[in-house]
């Protein structure tokens, strides 16, 4: 959610990858200075800073993390995928948004063409589900916790000081 947040305002662009680079777009190929989002631009993005590799398209990454978790609608957590579809059928997603606050449906997003990465709702009737890119068990080998995240650091390092209450050291 950090790294997502810390795209708010960044133009979007259809097939846009963000800092990752461009993608094919003959909007955003060869534009490696000023490079703007798409919807699963920024969630790529957003979850390769926690190590967790997600397909670059929105229908891959519904496929992919369905497969993983699909979370019942009420049962969202912050991190989770949300993903919508324009098509009558609502089973074919065409975008997709990290919840931020499941109690206020609220998500980031990279909405469409001519706006930002904004804070928005999903508290809409086009959305087709909600998916968790993670699992404890699915990621456990790589040493990701069962938030999704990983440490950062590397084999053979040690965490010498955790979290909480300090002491000056004078």
């Amino acid at each position: 959610i950090t790294a997502a947040r810390s795209q708010l305002g960044v133009p979007y662009v259809y097939g846009g990858g963000g800092p990752d680079g461009p993608s094919a777009s003959p909007i955003a190929k060869g534009n490696f200075n000023d490079i703007g989002f798409d919807c699963s631009g920024l969630t790529s993005y957003a979850y390769a800073q926690a190590s967790v590799k997600l397909p670059r398209t929105t229908a891959q990454q519904w496929a992919e993390t369905r497969a993983i978790q699909e979370v019942p609608a009420g049962e969202e957590k912050p991190g989770d995928l949300v993903f919508f579809s324009s098509s009558s059928s609502l089973t074919k997603p065409t975008h997709v948004g990290i919840v931020l606050d499941p109690s206020r449906k609220k998500m980031i997003e990279a909405p469409t063409t001519g706006e930002v990465v904004r804070e928005g709702s999903y508290d809409r009737t086009d959305v087709i589900g909600f998916t968790r890119p993670f699992t404890e068990e699915h990621y456990d080998s790589a040493g990701i916790t069962a938030e999704g995240w990983r440490a950062p650091l590397n084999d053979g390092y040690s965490i010498t000081s955790y979290y909480g209450r300090r002491f000056h050291p004078i």
